[in-house]
């Protein structure tokens, strides 16, 4: 009988070891698609082509919360904010910004902090160009 739960007992860890393969497999390929957007949509921002690169950003958050990876998310909501730039929607990328500027602060990670200053740097640039007011939380960041 003993023989007999072993036997068991090696087929539940044969069947858990297929589904943990799946899923890294599944997990590679969700990775492999984010990068392949990631790239995609860089390229599109940087030819112009927001729409396009709006469209690819957020294929890449829907995949970023697929594999409940904040930080991935996060870099998704700063592209969607520089697109937002470019189009002229201030407030949106503000919205963005000032989200992610709490999650950097948060987390306590110093790199990611400045890079979400620069896009706020950026996004005060792009305000003072074209005049528009501030919104009111910018003051003082």
């Amino acid at each position: 009988q003993e023989s007999r739960g072993l036997g068991d007992v090696y087929k539940r860890q044969v069947v858990w070891s297929c589904k943990l393969n799946v899923m890294a497999i599944r997990l590679e390929r969700l990775l492999g698609t984010y990068f392949h957007f990631a790239t995609l949509g860089g390229a599109c921002y940087l030819c112009n082509k927001i729409k396009p690169a709006v469209w690819l950003a957020k294929q890449q958050l829907v995949i970023a919360q697929l594999l409940q990876n904040r930080r991935l998310a996060s870099q998704c909501r700063l592209h969607l904010a520089f697109n937002a730039i470019e189009t002229r929607q201030p407030k949106r990328a503000f919205k963005l910004v000032y989200g992610e500027l709490r999650y950097a602060k948060q987390q306590e990670d110093v790199k990611w902090l400045f890079v979400v200053r620069v896009t706020m740097m950026h996004l005060n640039q792009s305000l003072k160009q074209t005049d528009a007011d501030f919104p009111a939380k910018w003051e003082g960041l």
